[in-house]
């Protein structure tokens, strides 16, 4: 496409063509109640934002605070000892790769159990895989499920 030409008016004679160019879906009315801002994607920019942030504190609301699963200010003083004790991944060691560990894994999932043989330092990839089984077997509100019984009562903490 060629560079716009500017009109006598200070703009450019194709501003408004610009706008619409690679747009391929029509504009329609946001679905939030009572707005009429046009949009793309269902939503406005306002409302699109909101959504999100409303989204991910409904979330926060159904798993508790970090302090309410167990992560206080004690943890982090353990989980710092443990990364300057350990700073490699273990996972990766094991498998001889030499990976920075992030994170500080329980091995018993249980946050409040912060034993040194229940700790173990992870890079970001391993603690996912660990995880990996843990995400498939929640039920819609974030309770462990282990044959359709709630494993301890509580939510998980993964």
């Amino acid at each position: 496409m060629k560079p716009s030409k500017p009109c006598k008016h200070g703009g450019t004679r194709n501003t408004l063509r610009g706008l619409q160019m690679g747009v391929s879906r029509p504009f329609r009315p946001c679905k939030h109640p009572g707005c009429r801002k046009l949009s793309i994607n269902g939503y406005c920019e306002e409302h699109a934002i909101s959504r999100g942030r409303r989204y991910r504190l409904q979330q926060d609301a159904k798993r508790g605070t970090s302090a309410e699963r167990g992560y206080n200010w004690t943890w982090h003083k353990v989980r710092n000892m443990k990364l300057a004790e350990n700073p490699i991944c273990e996972c990766c060691e094991k498998n001889g790769k030499i990976t920075i560990a992030v994170l500080v894994h329980h091995r018993d999932r249980n946050p409040r159990n912060n034993m040194k043989n229940n700790l173990e330092s992870l890079c970001g990839m391993c603690h996912q895989e660990e995880h990996k089984e843990d995400r498939k077997t929640l039920d819609s509100l974030g309770y462990l499920v282990n044959n359709n019984n709630r494993i301890h009562g509580g939510r998980a903490n993964v």
